[in-house]
């Protein structure tokens, strides 16, 4: 079964700590078609002026388009790729190819309440600030990609209404799109496997939890799964895919978005050979 890793960021999907190849990896534990699929650039900034849904449709023609992939493949996603793999999940419509393994690895699963690397003191405090209230326009979600991924716990009301990513693949609009929502929930309970990996020393992204669907109150605690209210009423599935033994929640020891030789030996390559 082929396998697509995404690169949103231009690094070719080197990701190892070890000086292995990823793809080379994954072909060989697989012995199917593996590729790193980029979205056309060659560094970071190159993303600034695009949204992260312009990003996920272009992935989902690039993956139409590639005739190696036939049928069902693995996606993995890293960072907010993971996002962009949920998008693919979600909202590609794919007439002959279907994701049938998912494997997010420290990604934003439930936004980000702060700034990467900035949630901690007087400074980051005043600068999130103004980023939630950013993140909110229009035009900065347009413009600046990551805008897309702000939790802000404090306004659940105005984040819904004006957040678009996010809240839409996770299904927390309530009040739009009934068909579609439902859509959405069938295609991502209709995974195989679906991994979420956390990283024990994330640093970048807070808080790190959202890599497991968790985020944090309006206290700044952090809300159990099975306390959140989107899970325990299934808004997009995944409460589903748990309940029937197809999602896994994995720690990886370290700081994203690198990961070891044993990672990908011993629990990522297992996931993709279901």
């Amino acid at each position: 079964m082929s396998t697509v890793v995404i690169d949103l960021f231009g690094d070719r999907c080197n990701n190892m700590e070890d000086g292995e190849n990823l793809i080379n990896m994954i072909e060989k534990g697989t012995k199917s078609y593996a590729t790193c699929m980029d979205i056309g650039f060659d560094h970071w900034w190159h993303i600034i002026g695009h949204s992260l849904k312009d990003f996920s449709e272009k992935l989902c023609h690039k993956i139409a388009k590639d005739d190696k992939i036939k049928g069902e493949f693995n996606l993995i996603g890293s960072g907010p790729a993971g996002v962009m793999a949920r998008y693919v999940v979600e909202e590609c419509p794919m007439e002959d190819k279907k994701v049938r393994n998912l494997l997010t690895l420290g990604s934003p699963n439930m936004g980000m309440e702060s700034l990467p690397f900035c949630y901690q003191g007087f400074v980051c405090g005043i600068l999130n600030h103004f980023a939630h209230k950013l993140s909110m326009w229009k035009m900065i979600q347009e413009f600046f990609p990551l805008s897309e991924l702000i939790y802000d716990s404090d306004h659940m009301e105005k984040y819904l209404k004006k957040s678009k990513l996010m809240p839409e693949l996770n299904n927390m609009k309530k009040d739009t799109h009934s068909i579609l929502r439902d859509e959405y929930k069938k295609d991502f309970t209709s995974l195989n496997k679906a991994m979420f990996v956390k990283y024990s020393d994330d640093n970048i992204m807070y808080p790190k939890e959202s890599a497991w669907f968790q985020q944090v109150d309006a206290t700044g605690k952090v809300v159990p799964l099975n306390e959140s209210d989107y899970y325990t009423h299934d808004n997009f599935g995944l409460k589903t895919l748990v309940e029937e033994g197809k999602a896994s929640f994995v720690t990886f020891e370290g700081q994203p978005p690198y990961f070891k030789e044993s990672d990908v030996t011993g629990t990522i390559i297992p996931f993709l050979n279901q």
